[in-house]
């Protein structure tokens, strides 16, 4: 038999068992011989015959149990194969059959079964994260948060770092049962792998939420380590429903100003601004100018400052600006000096700035302020002098050339327009 099996003789093979079988061989080995061989030829009815007949013969064969599931699967018989898979798990635990048959309770909505399956094998190796995580979903719901939290803990041990879905849980049922610092201990581990500041911010949200506020501070603390934007995410998150936190919370931003750029000084006082913490920048203000390395930090929080405020906001800082500060924002110390009543300082601080290293907006800026402080015959003579040398930024040609037209010179105001169609050709 087993060599014309092997050879491929399958139906002389087939031929020969239903020979033995009909001269009234019922041993074990014939039986499982046929069901096999009529299994691989498609006679599935055969196959489930024999096998059914094997397995009273063997009935702790759990290898031919899960095989006789497969052939009711295959014919849809759900009752009797979900019979089989429950028999076949009970006599040899496998992670496939346990899935096989967590998944057919799903599908068909049996929870209870579900739910008592999951326990059951709970401390098993078996399940994988998504099996821990749907067990601890269906505790959480009925309240059972200690053996939910095992589940989802067990999950958490398990699943890769970026996993998502079953740490949200976990982290939301350690604070349904008042377990807020290992909720937030966990949470700053999961930071590290995730990297993403809107999951951070939504569970910052959901402690502040619950009044956990000195927890949400110290993931807030812990996350900026490796989420630079987090405190301002925090902030504007917190802003409407949790005012006074999201100000403690631009506390812990400011310790780490010290040496910010403009845009995220800007995100500052914006938020300072939103929040209504006025005396924020101030203070912030006031740390930055002990050190003198940090002058163009000065200088950029005052400008902020001056546009969220108004200008009359710096009266008690101003004597705190350098010079040297100012020199590092020409435009905006121009603009404070103007307003000062100082238009000798105004000048000498626009004379400083490098056009190329400045925006087009700021640029803008200049020029109006040079006008302020000095007459339109001496800046045309400034700026033709760079368009001589090159050193002219192509937005103020423009502007150059209206100064010309404005003080009649009309041939110069014909040369600047023609160099600005050749280079735009």
């Amino acid at each position: 038999m087993s060599i014309l099996r092997r050879e491929g003789h399958l139906e002389s093979a087939l031929q020969e068992l239903d020979r033995m079988q009909a001269a009234g061989d019922r041993r074990p080995h014939t039986l499982r011989q046929i069901a096999d061989l009529n299994a691989e030829t498609g006679n599935i009815e055969k196959a489930i015959g024999a096998l059914e007949g094997y397995l009273t013969a063997r009935p702790r064969d759990w290898s031919a149990r899960a095989h006789l599931a497969n052939l009711y699967l295959a014919t849809q018989r759900t009752e009797l194969y979900v019979s089989a898979l429950e028999t076949s798990l009970a006599l040899q635990p496998s992670a496939d059959t346990l899935r096989a048959l967590l998944g057919f309770y799903r599908l068909h909505g049996r929870f209870d079964a579900e739910e008592q399956l999951l326990l059951r094998y709970l401390d098993t190796a078996y399940l994988r994260p998504r099996d821990l995580e749907r067990a601890g979903a269906l505790l959480a719901a009925r309240a059972e948060f200690h053996t939910a939290i095992k589940a989802l803990t067990l999950a958490d041990e398990r699943a890769p770092p970026q996993e998502e879905s079953g740490r949200l849980l976990l982290f939301d049922v350690l604070l349904r049962a008042g377990r807020e610092t290992e909720a937030k201990n966990r949470a700053l581990r999961w930071i590290v792998a995730w990297r993403k500041t809107y999951l951070a911010t939504a569970l910052v949200e959901r402690l502040a939420r619950l009044g956990y506020e000195q927890q949400a501070l110290d993931l807030v603390r812990g996350a900026n380590k490796y989420l630079p934007d987090i405190e301002a995410a925090a902030t504007w998150f917190l802003v409407t429903d949790h005012a006074r936190l999201a100000q403690r919370v631009l506390e812990i931003w400011a310790e780490r100003l010290d040496r910010a750029e403009g845009n995220e000084l800007h995100q500052y006082v914006a938020a300072a601004l939103a929040t209504g913490d006025a005396a924020g920048p101030i203070r912030l203000f006031r740390r930055l100018v002990t050190d003198e390395t940090a002058r163009q930090a000065q200088a950029t929080l005052a400008e902020e400052i001056a546009r969220a405020y108004g200008l009359s906001a710096l009266a008690s800082l101003r004597p705190l600006l350098s010079y040297e500060a100012l020199v590092t924002r020409p435009v905006f110390g121009a603009e404070l000096a103007l307003h000062e009543g100082s238009p000798l300082l105004a000048r000498k601080l626009l004379e400083t700035a490098d056009l190329r290293a400045l925006t087009v907006e700021q640029r803008a800026r200049w020029l109006a302020l040079l006008r302020q402080v000095q007459l339109d015959a001496e800046v045309f003579e400034r700026l033709s002098k760079l368009r001589r040398l090159q050193q002219l930024p192509g937005d103020l040609l423009p502007p150059l050339a209206q100064i010309a037209l404005a003080l009649g010179r009309a041939r110069e105001h014909d040369t600047i327009w023609n160099s600005i169609g050749r280079r735009h050709n």
